[in-house]
């Protein structure tokens, strides 16, 4: 893992001490073994999963340009070998992490490639250009998040207690 993926015991002992969550990033979770902290058998309550962040390339951006050991461990621990499952795989594991919260990228959510990165740290060029053109053609990418935020129990109470489960 790069240096900017390591938080130092004393960062952490303040973190705890003030409650304020820690941030956990799927896409540093596949290095380092089974103990990372970023790997969701390692997620603790007072947290907040990203699969990836505003920097870091999106899912799928970062599978296309990941080395074959973190793709090696990330197949293993999920079973996905497709490249265009990553990303809502990345989603999957978030969202069924005992973090309080998930937060992700439109990009991910709707499967695009490192094209669509929001910010490259250290580059003064072309960040936070993405847009998206229209929202009109997510509907299915919209029920999938639906249906992830019911079956992880995500969604607000009540807001879908009227509809099928």
């Amino acid at each position: 893992m790069g240096d900017t993926q390591v938080i130092t015991p004393d960062v952490v002992a303040l973190r705890e001490e003030i409650g304020a969550p820690g941030m956990l990033v799927l896409q540093f979770a596949w290095e380092g073994g089974g103990a990372n902290v970023h790997l969701p058998h390692n997620h603790y309550p007072n947290s907040i999963c990203y699969p990836g962040t505003h920097d870091n390339d999106t899912a799928a951006g970062w599978w296309a340009s990941t080395n074959d050991k973190a793709k090696t461990a990330f197949t293993r621990y999920t079973g996905v070998q497709d490249a265009a499952e990553v990303p809502s795989k990345m989603i999957e594991l978030g969202m069924s992490s005992v973090s309080k919260d998930c937060i992700m990228i439109m990009q991910d959510v709707i499967g695009l490639d490192g094209s669509a990165r929001f910010n490259t740290p250290g580059t003064a060029d072309g960040n936070w250009v993405w847009r998206s053109k229209s929202f009109d053609n997510f509907t299915a990418e919209a029920e999938n998040m639906v249906a992830l935020c019911k079956v992880t129990d995500r969604a607000p109470p009540g807001k879908y207690d009227n509809e099928d489960e």
